[in-house]
């Protein structure tokens, strides 16, 4: 069939009014492509940033803070986890990892470094940091524990970062006592050199004690109280003075962060719960309330009887702030030793070992809004990381009932591997290999740790791999992974690694990668598409698992089932809308 030619003369109207007809009635044709573009057109990535730019000040949203990391990336090194509120400097970004997530450059009192964008939001002016944040002068041997020695050799700070999923708090009996009612004495290095082992950073001494008899206040030492008259001690210690609880941590399997409370009992007659008051010291008086500091001294004469300050029948108690206490006339001089512990409201704890003198002008500093005075005196001591920091003799120490301990355990930085998108072939195994550094304060021990796979293509979490000997903080293991013959068929699967303490995972994230397993039909190709991957990476291709599908698709089904299959539909439409107009202007 032949097809009668037509001349258009562009000047001709009738042939204008043709041409208008023509585009008048097939205009659906173009408007339905035109739809279907529209809808199907990826979005741009700038415009999935939200309001976030360069020079901007954000915000952390995360109530379980958010990891500061050298590198955008999930499996890059963590500088330190960033609490709720904290507010920070946008400097650069944004970058989008192969982790799907988009990464900011951020700067502010705590570093710089890289942070995802699911927990930022944007806000004003940033402030001047906060004392109790700015840590220039602090020596930072783990992420979220610091030691601050601004001037001299007094006061000694310790500021510890609540939000670190890392950081746990104990109890620590003298010699383990399981009892309040003994009369077991240790000095704190002892305690410390004993729990070092075990991830312990930090320890102090912590409550009164008196001849015969442990600590005299509120005892608990994880989960289980040790005074009281439900355990033969009927002294109503934890009524008289007040005490410091605090929660679960993640490594106890509970939230973080981990939540401080200091309480006053109004009674004997309470029902512990275990969550929140998972680790307790007694001591007092409490002496910053709400941000003030606040001493208030008098007799036990005067004392006010619904805080049933002291017993009756002794009358040469002091009252301090409503709390009872023996011949407490040289605790304010000024060169009477205190030990001191307090919260902030930036989610960190305060230790403070200084003399009387120092101590409201401390605590002031670093913006304590509430805080308890421990024994002091002969008492105080303070072991940090390894050695005796006060007194910086040992000898010169008083043995005491029990201490307060910090952790900080199980971490880990990744130093190489495990490769990303590694290539296997159906029915052949997989050998992986990646390099860890214990960045924690606990030896990985063959006996108690392992690594699971906590998330594999055969959806068997008992798949475990063994130390093949103990690591000790600041040591490295390369660990090799040959998996069994992979029954799968082709896909993309994710394969996630994590260290175990017993049965407890560790709280960092997840050392992840994702496998391609091609068909046997392909093997051959094996290394063509290794290339590929390699090439997309050097190009920063935002989405290589849909290269790598695309990939594999064309190598099965052929060219044109893959451009049918692959293409995106707006694009057809165009074209075949493009085909129909011309065919009817010709």
């Amino acid at each position: 069939m032949s097809f009668p030619s037509r001349e258009f003369d562009m000047k001709s109207t009738n042939n204008n009014s043709y041409n208008k007809s023509n585009i008048r009635k097939y205009r659906w044709v173009l408007l339905l492509g035109l739809f279907i573009f529209l809808l199907n057109a990826p979005t741009s990535s700038l415009a999935q940033q939200g309001s976030i730019s360069i020079g901007d000040t954000v915000e952390i949203t995360s109530g379980q803070g958010l990891r500061l990391r050298n590198e955008p990336g999930l499996n890059t090194t963590v500088i330190v986890t960033l609490p709720f509120g904290t507010q920070m400097q946008v400097v650069s970004g944004p970058r989008t990892n192969i982790d799907g997530l988009t990464w900011w450059e951020l700067e502010g009192a705590p570093g710089q470094g890289w942070a995802a964008e699911n927990y930022l939001k944007t806000v004003g002016e940033i402030p001047e940091a906060s004392s109790s944040n700015d840590l220039s002068s602090c020596e930072p041997p783990y992420p979220a524990i610091h030691y601050c020695l601004p001037k001299g050799n007094d006061p000694h700070v310790i500021l510890i970062d609540l939000n670190n999923p890392h950081v746990r708090i104990e109890t620590v009996m003298a010699n383990d006592a399981k009892s309040v009612n003994t009369s077991n004495r240790e000095i704190v290095k002892s305690m410390g050199d004993r729990y070092k082992v075990k991830g312990a950073v930090v320890v102090i001494n912590a409550d009164y004690f008196g001849g015969g008899h442990g600590p005299e206040g509120f005892t608990v030492v994880n989960g289980e109280r040790l005074d009281g008259f439900a355990k033969g001690d009927d002294d109503e210690g934890a009524v008289y003075r007040s005490s410091i609880a605090f929660s679960k941590s993640e490594l106890d399997g509970g939230n973080s962060p981990i939540t401080v409370n200091i309480q006053h009992f109004p009674e004997d007659q309470f029902t512990l719960d275990a969550n929140q008051m998972f680790n307790a010291v007694g001591g007092g008086p409490q002496i910053v309330f709400n941000g003030t500091w606040d001493w208030t001294r008098g007799r036990s004469q005067n004392r006010d009887e619904s805080y049933r300050s002291c017993k009756s029948e002794v009358v040469d108690n002091d009252v301090i702030n409503r709390e009872c206490f023996q011949k407490t006339g040289d605790w304010d001089s000024a060169s009477k030793p205190w030990t001191v512990v307090g919260k902030t409201t930036d989610g960190h704890l305060v230790i403070l070992l200084t003399t009387y003198s120092n101590v409201q002008s401390a605590l002031e500093t670093n913006k304590v809004q509430a805080a308890i005075k421990l024994d002091g005196g002969g008492s105080s001591q303070l072991w940090y990381n390894g050695k005796s920091i006060m007194p910086s003799v040992p000898g010169d120490a008083r043995p005491i009932a029990d201490g307060l301990a910090v952790f900080y355990k199980n971490d880990y930085q990744i130093i190489d591997g495990p490769p990303q998108w590694p290539v296997a072939v159906s029915g052949e195994k997989l050998d992986l290999q990646f390099t860890l550094k214990n960045t924690g304060a606990d030896t990985w021990t063959q006996k108690d740790y392992t690594i699971s796979l906590i998330k594999n293509p055969w959806d068997d979490t008992s798949l475990k791999i063994k130390l093949p000997y103990d690591v000790k903080p600041g040591e490295q293991i390369t660990l090799n992974w040959q998996s069994d013959p992979i029954d799968k068929s082709w896909g993309i699967y994710n394969l996630d690694f994590q260290l175990m303490d017993h049965e407890n995972e560790f709280p960092n994230e997840p050392i992840s990668t994702k496998i391609i397993v091609i068909p046997q039909d392909l093997a051959e190709k094996k290394q063509e598409l290794e290339r590929k991957i390699q090439e997309w990476k050097d190009k920063g291709t935002k989405d290589i698992e849909k290269e790598i599908t695309k990939w594999i698709n064309r190598q099965i089904n052929g060219f044109w089932k893959s451009l049918f299959k692959d293409c995106n539909l707006s694009l057809i439409a165009l074209i075949i809308a493009a085909l129909i107009l011309y065919r009817r202007s010709h």
